[in-house]
């Protein structure tokens, strides 16, 4: 049985569903689409998208409509942070919501998650950042919040951190066979790992100092539950 009170909230998200075309991931071993905090596999909502050196494509193929660019673009420029901390961590489920609302945004495989570090995983090796810039993910989890409970848990995800935000999945260095080869653990439905067991063991196999990190990137990975809230609710 997980408990949210075993979890620092991270901040909430909106990202939608996806799945690179990569070769090493058309397996049986994974579903069609997978549910990521990595941006690598999973297209996340960004502030940065409205910057003067930001992505306004990246914007509209996420789903903001053409007719709310302009709109999009200045609440970039300094709105957002009633709702929004950089990159992407919103505050609240309901600030999500009502960026959901505003923007009109299409719903097909968009899911608002709300990111849990485990609390051993904090106290451990949580890092502040060395420009002492505490922001984003890291300010939220310094604020030692739980999660929300109005949620559905859809499992874990293991990624590096870097760079104030989530950076690569264990999907990107194509980990999921050697850990189904080696531990039987086997994705569900969202590409997630099941349990806080299971996802244990991965991240102790990535973080293992005797491979001197050559498993994935040189980057110090977390395991992190995930919860699906409701994309409506205002």
């Amino acid at each position: 049985m997980i408990d949210l009170n075993d979890y620092f909230s991270g901040g909430y998200f909106l990202l939608r569903a996806d799945k690179p075309g990569w070769s090493q991931l058309k397996t049986d071993l994974l579903p069609e689409k997978l549910v990521s905090m990595s941006r690598c596999i999973c297209p996340r909502l960004s502030v940065h998208w409205g910057w003067n050196l930001g992505n306004r494509e990246a914007a509209l193929k996420f789903g903001i409509p053409e007719t709310k660019l302009d709109e999009f673009i200045k609440w970039c420029s300094g709105d957002y942070r009633t709702d929004l901390d950089v990159m992407s961590t919103f505050y609240s489920t309901d600030s999500a919501r009502r960026f959901v609302k505003r923007f009109d945004l299409n719903i097909t495989d968009l899911y608002l998650i709300g990111a849990g570090l485990p609390k051993e995983l904090e106290e451990a090796n949580w890092r502040i950042k060395a420009d002492g810039i505490v922001e984003g993910v890291e300010k939220q989890i310094e604020q030692h919040l739980t999660l929300e409970t109005s949620g559905t848990i859809l499992g874990f995800d293991v990624t590096s951190y870097a760079h104030h935000d989530f950076d690569c999945s264990w999907f990107c260095n194509y980990l999921h066979q050697d850990v189904f080869d080696l531990y039987g653990i086997r994705p569900n439905q969202f590409g997630l790992i099941e349990t806080n067991v299971e996802a244990k063991t991965v991240y102790n196999w990535i973080n293992d100092d005797d491979i001197n990190r050559t498993r994935a990137e040189s980057q110090l990975y977390d395991f992190w539950l995930l919860v699906s809230y409701p994309l409506e609710g205002i």
